[in-house]
């Protein structure tokens, strides 16, 4: 188009150089002259223009980067382009890349083998601990397997050895067999309790109250400073045992008569032969029921005895503890000092009366 236009300039120019040469007859050199200069004004304008055109059409022709064969021939292959990575939500960026989104959790520091573990293992306690406020009575081990439990509990008390204790149980073993003898008992020794064992077996046969069969310790440490553990008992262990069953652990407190009265664990019966009124509370609690044997009750009224309180009271006369006690429908308070025991021995199953009466002492 622009090449076009150029050509018609120059074409009208040199006709209006022709018309004027005519009219006159004769060569007219002013318009020869401005038809020159016109021509001149319209090349240098044209250039331009047909340069522009002939580069435009040599880059439709020639590409802008023309490689040898041989140079593409050389070059490696390039690598296919890696797929873009799936946009991340930020929310998982959050969780992510920042560490103050989450939190996680330290690893622990490394800790070396506990050894100490293998050599004295902690003794599993029993499903339910009984309470003895750190005193005698207390659980120190206690070990169960197939066919034994194994219970050491705390046992501190000086006793002195009396006349009543058996041929069998004055010899001192040096452990819990019934080998090696290092010491007999003899009648007034002294010698100081430090714990009490129990061994019960698992798989013989229970008696008729459900009492496992086993074996009672006593470890000891005689006046010289000699220790030993004796064998007071081999038989059923309800019979043999003090702390049969948690005996004589602490239940609770009560506050009744301006006093406070602490009370224990007690599992055996007790007889009442003369009238005598069960309270809701010990020392001077509200009467509940009056047992009269002979007449309402009989003659000897057996109660069951659950609880008894640490402290003593002293009603006419009589000094005893109080007894919690169940008869009939009625569960309350009586006091001891009209109870008697059918069997020999304390009449409370005290541990600590149980044991110096073992030992050979009268009650």
């Amino acid at each position: 188009m622009k090449s076009r236009l150029s050509l018609t300039g120059l074409c009208i120019c040199r006709r209006v150089g022709q018309n004027a040469r005519h009219s006159t007859g004769r060569r007219y050199l002013p318009g020869r002259l401005l038809s020159r200069a016109l021509l001149l004004c319209l090349g240098l304008c044209m250039v331009p223009c047909t340069m522009l055109s002939c580069r435009k059409k040599l880059e439709d022709i020639i590409p802008e980067e023309v490689v040898p064969e041989a140079q593409l021939a050389a070059a490696p292959e390039a690598p296919a382009p890696e797929p873009e990575a799936a946009p991340v939500p930020q929310e998982e960026i959050i969780v992510r890349d920042t560490p103050k989104a989450v939190a996680a959790a330290p690893f622990p520091p490394a800790q070396e083998p506990d050894t100490s573990a293998e050599e004295a293992p902690a003794a599993p306690r029993p499903a339910e601990n009984p309470d003895y406020k750190g005193g005698n009575g207390t659980i120190l081990s206690y070990v169960e397997s197939d066919w034994v439990r194994k219970i050491i509990r705390k046992c501190e008390m000086e006793v002195t050895v009396g006349s009543m204790l058996e041929d069998g149980k004055r010899i001192v073993y040096g452990s819990m067999e019934k080998e090696n003898p290092v010491a007999t008992l003899q009648d007034g020794d002294e010698l100081s309790i430090l714990q009490q064992c129990t061994l019960e077996y698992l798989t013989e046969p229970k008696d008729e109250s459900g009492s496992d069969r086993g074996d009672l310790w006593y470890k000891i440490r005689l006046a010289d400073g000699t220790d030993g553990w004796i064998n007071a008992g081999d038989e059923y262990l309800y019979s043999t045992t003090p702390y049969y069953g948690n005996a004589y652990e602490v239940l609770g407190t009560i506050s009744s008569g301006g006093r406070n009265w602490t009370v224990r664990k007690m599992d055996q019966t007790l007889s009442v032969q003369e009238p005598l009124s069960i309270r809701d509370k010990p020392g001077s609690g509200s009467v509940l029921y009056t047992i009269r044997p002979g007449s309402t009750d009989p003659a000897r009224t057996d109660v069951d005895v659950t609880a008894v309180t640490e402290e003593e009271d002293t009603q006419d006369g009589r000094t005893d503890r109080w007894v919690k006690v169940r008869y009939k429908d009625y569960e309350g308070w009586l006091f001891g000092g009209y109870l008697s025991s059918e069997r020999g021995g304390p009449k409370y199953g005290v541990p600590g009366d149980r044991i110096a009466f073992d030992m050979g002492r009268a009650p």
